[in-house]
């Protein structure tokens, strides 16, 4: 067990070097280990509560709607904040997952627990039997990535707009590890084409994934920015002249 501690715990801080999006704390809510949502007042939530049907997914795209509508100061249409907190969850559980398979680990996502909060880097922790060693990518773009994709997709925003979603967050990943360790630039750049050569990702962008992609769809961001603002995201479509 000692062993096994001291490695997931090497893992998951070299994992977190690769930028602020892949950082994870790591739990043993069995054994009572830290951040057991079990516990009254815990705030760590299981990640199975986004999918579950219940109002928990709901719920945080209604927080997304009220700090986007704060800080546009207009109302923001219910499926824009939900493509936006779809995308800022993708993102956050594909990034620690890439970070995972590009230095040679699996990490199951199904286990994730995560704190609803507004603004900032969601945080995440994961059991310590989430990390194992092994070659695969399956892993990136699975459970619960596609049933939280399911999910948003009964609120209205197409599943076009949502697969982007997805490609944004791998090709976030891959140029995160670019930037931040030039290394491992065409490893990531790899990774990402690898991640996103099956249907229906590898109709969501063109160019080159980690160095020059762009995605065919937009987000939605664009609806809150002020008229003729140019306020795209990096890999936006409508940002190409």
């Amino acid at each position: 067990m000692i062993g096994r501690k001291r490695l997931s715990d090497d893992v998951i801080d070299e994992i977190a070097d690769l930028g602020p999006h892949f950082a994870m704390e790591i739990s043993d809510p069995d054994s009572g280990d830290g951040n057991n949502s079990s516990n009254n007042g815990d705030p760590w939530q299981p990640i199975g509560a986004l999918i579950d049907g219940s109002a928990t997914l709901l719920t945080r795209y209604r927080q997304v709607q009220d700090a986007l509508t704060a800080m546009s100061g207009a109302p923001v249409e219910l499926r824009v904040a939900a493509s936006v907190g779809h995308l800022g969850l993708v993102a956050r559980l594909v990034c620690p997952a890439f970070g995972a398979a590009l230095l040679g680990y699996r990490l199951d996502l199904t286990g994730v627990r995560w704190q609803p909060v507004v603004g900032g880097i969601l945080p995440l922790s994961v059991p310590r039997s989430a990390l194992t060693p092994g070659i695969g990518t399956t892993q990136i773009v699975g459970a619960p990535i596609i049933d939280l994709l399911d999910r948003t997709n009964g609120l209205s925003v197409s599943r076009k707009v949502l697969w982007g979603n997805v490609f944004s967050a791998v090709n976030g990943a891959a140029n995160t590890v670019s930037s931040i360790r030039p290394d491992l630039a065409d490893r990531a750049r790899a990774l990402a084409g690898e991640v996103l050569a099956g249907s229906p990702l590898r109709d969501t962008f063109v160019g080159t994934p980690g160095r020059d992609g762009r995605r065919r769809s937009c987000c939605l961001i664009y609806r809150i920015a002020p008229p003729n603002s140019g306020s795209y995201c990096g890999d936006c479509i409508l940002a190409v002249n």
